[in-house]
């Protein structure tokens, strides 16, 4: 590598650790970590009992929401929590969630990815069974300076 490589490498990597210690910094990140870290296991299977309970049967879908590994990095905190917030908008607008009983959403940070998320959402089973296709036209939905990307497929 050379010295003109490596001082881009080294800026480059400087200016997102500085863009994460700043998103760090922000008092709604620090709460919203925390706040996701409490109970979340605890929560996650009390709605799935509540679910299981009056449901007797459930479409479970896993969607990973991530930007592009080049535009991932660049993406703050508040743009990808304000595109979540669009996303969750959806729920009662489009046509894709007509079945949606229930979700629930994790939030990452990784030096490739930037922030991206985990969703899962669970779907009335008796009208919902394309869930692969499903999955997928939730991980292409088409808002505002996104670049959804299915990764994983959905469970049933």
């Amino acid at each position: 590598m050379s010295r003109e490589v490596a001082e881009q490498v080294a800026l480059k990597l400087n200016q997102r650790l500085t863009a994460w210690y700043q998103c760090m910094k922000q008092p709604d990140f620090a709460y919203e970590c925390s706040r996701n870290r409490r109970n979340n296991y605890q929560r996650l299977r009390d709605l799935m009992d509540a679910l299981f309970a009056r449901h007797s049967r459930l479409t479970v879908l896993r969607v990973d929401l991530s930007y592009s590994e080049h535009d991932g990095p660049h993406i703050d905190y508040d743009t990808a929590r304000h595109h979540r917030e669009q996303l969750c908008g959806l729920f009662h607008t489009n046509k894709l969630f007509d079945h949606l009983l229930g979700f629930a959403w994790k939030l990452e940070w990784q030096s490739k990815k930037g922030f991206h998320y985990h969703f899962v959402f669970f779907l009335d089973g008796h009208q919902v069974q394309e869930d692969i296709i499903q999955a997928r036209l939730i991980g292409e939905l088409n808002y505002p300076r996104t670049r959804a990307l299915l990764q994983l497929q959905s469970q049933c």
